[in-house]
């Protein structure tokens, strides 16, 4: 019996290939367009805070957790639970701090949790320097 590298030992490692790098790819685009939405509501509430419109930074923070709690269980499984936790945490965080009005700390925790929803794409990316 002879060991040897076969034709169909290539073909399969090519598509296993293939097949990792387009699931990279769709994964990829997925975090690019869920992080750039809770981004752009972030930013939102930025505005709202520093405006003094809790009413409104209220609602939008309601948008932000609906929102987040739908992207939370496709990211549990592209990204590392770490980085779930931190958003999770900064995000209730960030409630307590509207609920009590304070614009300081408030502007604090959006920019930190901006900071975390903004990275992940960067950070999950096919590329040399996360793979080796």
């Amino acid at each position: 019996m002879k060991y040897g590298i076969t034709v169909k030992t290539i073909c399969s490692i090519l598509i296993i290939t293939l097949l990792i790098v387009v699931i990279s790819f769709f994964s990829q685009r997925k975090l690019i367009r869920d992080s750039t939405v809770l981004g752009q509501s972030i930013e939102k509430i930025e505005e709202s805070v520093e405006s003094e419109g809790w009413d409104q930074a209220k609602g939008i923070l309601k948008q932000i957790s609906d929102d987040w709690m739908e992207v939370k269980g496709i990211w549990a499984a592209l990204i590392d639970h770490a980085e779930i936790d931190n958003i999770d945490i900064t995000l209730s965080r960030l409630e307590a701090l509207i609920m009590i009005e304070d614009v300081s700390a408030s502007l604090s925790e959006a920019a930190a949790l901006r900071k975390y929803v903004n990275h992940i794409p960067n950070k999950e990316k096919l590329s040399f320097e996360n793979v080796f």
